[in-house]
């Protein structure tokens, strides 16, 4: 219990001066905390309401943050996002991507935020068989017009959505540009396997498939 604060003091103004590197590498985690929060098997239907709200509106504001650093709305909207994905993170726990970011930020000294943003939209990928549903839901969140889509086709363009944004923000896209190679991802996979986060993933993944996403990132 100790690690674990009584209380958090959330307050937008103080990230006023946050870089924009930092604006982008810390909403890629939040928005990463709420989409495998939203997605997990252990989700219910209060996690599922704090996640597409904290979908909604990191979504909506993060690209407005990074380019304008002093629109307090946009800061208002991405500290009440990373809270609310906290909170439901806490409860219905992360997925694969999360479970991989670990053993490649220690390994390889990527920043936590950046490998999260980076593996999203594969791990999202990756899981959008099992996840179909959810993942439409997500593109209506992050402004979609899935209205008359199906949902297979409204769950690629979450995908796709959530890449685009991240790349308007200037996070880094292949998990080469930090020296990952091919012949290092034995120990990433052995090390990502046990985490708590595969086991509450969407889809079952075992050695194969992390080595499958982590190819297609490279």
């Amino acid at each position: 219990d100790g690690w674990f604060a009584r209380v958090a003091l959330v307050d937008p103004e103080t990230t006023l001066s946050m870089p924009p590197q930092v604006t982008a590498s810390t909403g890629g985690d939040a928005l990463c905390q709420a989409i495998e929060a939203f997605t997990s098997i252990a989700a219910s239907a209060i996690t599922d309401a704090l996640a597409m709200q904290a979908i909604e509106l990191i979504g909506r504001s993060l690209l407005r943050a990074y380019m304008v650093g002093s629109d307090i709305t946009a800061r208002e909207g991405m500290s009440l996002g990373s809270l609310m994905a906290g909170m439901a993170m806490a409860s219905a726990r992360l997925g694969a991507v999360h479970g991989m970011a670990h053993p490649l930020g220690s390994h390889y000294r990527i920043p936590h935020g950046v490998v999260c943003g980076l593996l999203l939209p594969y791990t999202m990928a990756y899981n959008l068989p099992y996840a179909t549903e959810k993942y439409a839901e997500v593109a209506h969140l992050l402004g979609e017009k899935v209205e008359n889509l199906n949902l297979e086709t409204a769950a690629h363009r979450a995908v796709a959505r959530v890449r685009d944004l991240l790349t308007k923000v200037a996070l880094s896209t292949h998990l080469g540009e930090f020296g990952v190679k091919e012949d290092g991802l034995d120990v990433i996979i052995e090390e990502s396997l046990p985490s708590g986060s595969f086991k509450h993933n969407p889809r079952p993944l075992g050695a194969e498939d992390a080595r499958r996403i982590l190819t297609e990132a490279l």
